[in-house]
This record gives structure tokens, sequence and C-alpha cells, in this order.
């Protein structure tokens, strides 16, 4: 192998090493969240009821506490699976 490729690889698994290290010790890896908000998937129910009424998906998100991507991928659930009659 050529001497690049032997560093290139040596230092690839000398950071996966210390990523290791870092989750043993209990430490925080990746993106931290913009906002710090943690948002969660709401109630089926609740979505199918406030878009039936016409609400956009941001006042849904909104009212719900909750992102939009969440909104949307339940509207989409609804839609596709037909698994909520309001």
């Amino acid at each position: 192998m050529p001497p690049s490729l032997l560093l290139t690889r040596s230092s690839i698994l000398s950071k996966q090493g210390g990523l290791d290290r870092a989750r043993a010790q209990g430490k925080k890896l990746g993106r931290p969240l913009q906002s710090g908000k943690v948002y969660r998937r709401p109630a089926l129910m609740d979505v199918a009821k406030l878009h039936s009424q016409g609400q956009s998906i941001r006042e849904i998100a909104k009212q719900l506490e909750t992102s939009k991507y969440w909104v949307e991928y339940s509207i989409n659930e609804i839609k596709e699976g037909g698994k909520v009659e309001v």
C-alpha cells in the first residue's frame, strides 16, 4: 500500500477510537439543536381533526407545539393508511 493510504487509514482508525472513548465517557456527540427545542410526534387524531377544519400545517404545528415536519408526516400517514376517521 502507498504510504498516503496507510496514513489516511490510521488517522481514520484513531478518530474512531476517540469517538468510542468519548461515548464511553458519556459525552454528547453530534450537532446540537439550533433552538434547543425537542419536537414530539403529534397524535394522529389531533392532526386529522385540525386538518379537516381547514387549518394549515403551520397553524397545526403551532397549536400542537411540534414541528411542521411532524404535522406533514402525520398527514401523509393518515392519507396513505386511512387509519384515522374524523
